[in-house]
């Protein structure tokens, strides 16, 4: 499933689950910054083939290279992870990346 389908059916199903306009934008936000690195890198934006590695040098981008705080991290995974299980849940992608699942000592 490409990215940007991926997202429209998840901030529709997210409209009609009630959720709040913020929380709506949050996730349109953070996961668009996602996108955009995906874009950057040249990457797939089919989102039913392997992105843990896309995702491991996303975090690392988000360390390393933008500098970002661990909290600023966590929030953008969190908005990722809740995508990836959305996607799983309705049966769009075989599975979630572990990567965005796992907790580890440093994030989430």
């Amino acid at each position: 499933m490409q990215f940007d389908q991926a997202m429209e059916k998840f901030l529709v199903d997210g409209e009609r689950r009630a959720l709040r306009e913020f929380t709506l934008r949050y996730y349109q936000k953070e996961c668009e910054d996602f996108r955009r690195y995906l874009v950057r890198k040249e990457k797939s934006l089919v989102l039913n083939l392997d992105v843990r590695t896309d995702i491991d040098d996303y975090i690392d981008e988000m360390k390393h290279g933008r500098q970002l705080k661990v909290g600023t991290i966590n929030t953008k995974l969190r908005a990722i992870r809740t995508l990836f299980i959305f996607l799983e849940d309705g049966k769009y992608i075989d599975n979630t990346p572990k990567t965005i699942c796992k907790k580890s000592p440093d994030l989430i």
